[in-house]
């Protein structure tokens, strides 16, 4: 039996690279690749190499990388060069394993009341009636 497909919201103002560089690294921690490059699939063909590929529309924030194409490119390989701190790898996780929105406070309490959702952990076993 297949995988069920997991996806967060994002504030990706403060998440976007971030989370390409998990999802780019994804190959490389499991072995199948040395380097993001050398996945066929990843999206670093775009916004590492260059590469034209008709279904990436490059979002907001990687435009902002740079001026030109080679700016974004390099400044994008950069980002590589730095590894992701294990705990935002454990954040990351946390959050898409249970489809919380990964963003800072004011994001989450934004989604939350327009929504009219509460996310969070809570507490096991049977709520307090004594409040």
């Amino acid at each position: 039996m297949g995988r069920a497909h997991k996806a967060s919201l994002i504030d990706s103002d403060h998440y976007l690279l971030i989370c390409q560089r998990y999802i780019e690294l994804n190959p490389v921690r499991a072995g199948m690749v040395n380097h993001p490059v050398e996945y066929r699939w990843s999206i670093y063909q775009s916004n590492g190499q260059g590469r034209d590929i008709f279904c990436v529309t490059p979002h907001d924030i990687y435009m902002q990388l740079g001026r030109t194409l080679t700016e974004r490119c390099e400044s994008y390989r950069l980002l590589f060069q730095q590894p992701i701190s294990p705990n935002i790898i454990e954040e990351l996780r946390e959050y898409l394993c249970h489809n919380y929105p990964l963003g800072n406070d004011k994001f989450r309490e934004q989604f939350e009341h327009v929504h009219h959702i509460k996310f969070g952990h809570k507490k096991q076993g049977r709520p307090n009636v004594n409040k």
